[in-house]
């Protein structure tokens, strides 16, 4: 059996809440370029984090 691997990052609300905002804004812009009515598209999103110092594995962040 494989083993599972688990990463994870500090985040703060005020993140999330941004992110949420940044994505909702991005989907209304994709349904009005693709002229498709609101709320009709997915609703998942690729989100990229990144590891600015390799070195250490506590400082991962969201791309931004």
């Amino acid at each position: 059996m494989k083993k599972m691997l688990r990463q994870g990052m500090s985040v703060s609300i005020e993140e999330l809440e941004q992110l949420t905002k940044q994505l909702k804004k991005e989907r209304r812009e994709l349904e009005i370029e693709l002229g498709v009515k609101k709320g009709s598209g997915g609703s998942n999103f690729q989100i990229n984090i990144i590891n600015k110092q390799p070195e250490c594995s506590d400082t991962w962040e969201i791309e931004q």
